[in-house]
């Protein structure tokens, strides 16, 4: 297994070592979306309206063979099942299509296959992420949008107006002092920024590019060429991509909550893991998680074969957040550490009060 135990050493081959755990980081954070996504479908929340009005149907008009719903539920006024039945199917149509481009993505740059990976992974960014994140910010906005033509309505949005939806998603999740609109704007769309993901994408996408810093050059076609065996974009990809998935986890959670019952503890848990992983493979200086946990569980930090005390190292805690494994550094032996269990006794949560955010001390910069 990998460095994290998260996936099979085999999968790491072609990439580089010293990203093994943030590749298997970005895996995590895909995997854990999609449980919850896959959470959500199993629950029916989605459903829920639909079987209301078949039971009226039924009840009340038994002769009615077929019927709208959606124009049912706009004639009748039933304004909150109407938003309802909106959200709920295209937040889950939206992460459904994103698996596919997500998952593929991160195989992709396992392989080494640089231009599919960037490829698929700029429908994610690009559009999966903001559309998500414009139902969180203002999902009346982008009801009325979707309700109209499509192509005009949710199509070629302003530079003012991206930012503007990133911006309020952030204000609706719980790590709010984590982002920056413009930061995101940056990485995701600036063409001129030659540390983002855009001048990437478009030649990913394009053999021939004719704008700014992405001119193709004499004797050349974009990626045609491209040496399989340079690791520059795993450098480019992994500066920049835990930072973005853990925005978009962020996104998808607080959006699939807008039409169901979410475990606000659970959550919290899992956002505090998510931290201490980034803290420890992207941050340098203090880290505020590894405080919390050795304030809280130093006591349970002993090895359960040679009894010796454990150090949570810098190394060490993102296996300990992602697989509940911690290795003693006197006997060297794995010890399994029920980290969740603990946290739920311990009642350690994201607090609706932001409380969460003093763990996060440093904002990426445009750099």
């Amino acid at each position: 297994m990998g460095p994290l135990n998260y996936l099979d050493i085999d999968r790491l081959s072609l990439v580089p070592e010293k990203y093994w755990s943030l590749h298997e980081f970005c895996f995590y954070l895909h995997d854990s979306l999609m449980e919850a996504a896959s959470t959500y479908e199993l629950s029916g929340s989605h459903l829920v309206i639909e079987d209301i009005v078949q039971e009226i149907i039924t009840e009340h008009h038994p002769n009615i063979e077929e019927f709208d719903l959606i124009e049912l539920l706009k004639d009748n006024e039933l304004d909150e099942a109407y938003r309802q039945h909106i959200v709920g199917h295209t937040v889950l149509a939206l992460l459904s299509d994103m698996h596919q481009f997500l998952y593929s993505s991160l195989e992709a740059f396992e392989r080494r296959k640089f231009s599919v990976g960037f490829s698929l992974l700029r429908k994610v960014l690009k559009e999966h992420l903001v559309f998500l994140c414009w139902i969180v910010a203002d999902e009346t906005d982008f009801i009325n949008r979707f309700e109209g033509d499509v192509y005009k309505t949710l199509n070629n949005l302003s530079k003012e107006k991206r930012i503007e939806i990133f911006d309020t998603s952030i204000e609706w999740i719980e790590l709010t002092n984590m982002f920056d609109s413009n930061v995101l704007w940056s990485y995701i769309f600036d063409k001129n920024f030659s540390g983002g993901f855009e001048p990437v994408w478009q030649m990913a996408t394009h053999l021939v590019t004719s704008q700014g810093i992405i001119k193709t050059k004499r004797y050349s076609l974009n990626f045609a060429f491209e040496d399989r065996s340079d690791d520059y974009y795993f450098e480019l990809l992994y500066e920049k991509l835990p930072y973005l998935l853990i925005f978009l986890v962020q996104v998808a959670m607080k959006s699939l909550s807008k039409t169901c019952e979410v475990d606000k503890k659970v959550v919290g848990r899992f956002i505090i893991s998510t931290v201490g992983v980034y803290e420890a493979l992207c941050l340098t200086g203090k880290s505020h998680i590894a405080v919390l946990l050795r304030t809280f569980f130093k006591d349970f930090l002993h090895c359960m074969f040679c009894g010796e005390k454990i150090r949570l190292t810098k190394k060490k805690r993102p296996r300990l957040f992602v697989s509940q494994l911690i290795e003693c550094q006197h006997c060297r032996v794995d010890n399994q550490f029920p980290l969740d269990w603990l946290m739920s006794k311990a009642n350690l949560v994201v607090k609706e009060n932001g409380d969460i955010d003093t763990l996060i001390t440093s904002k990426p910069r445009i750099a």
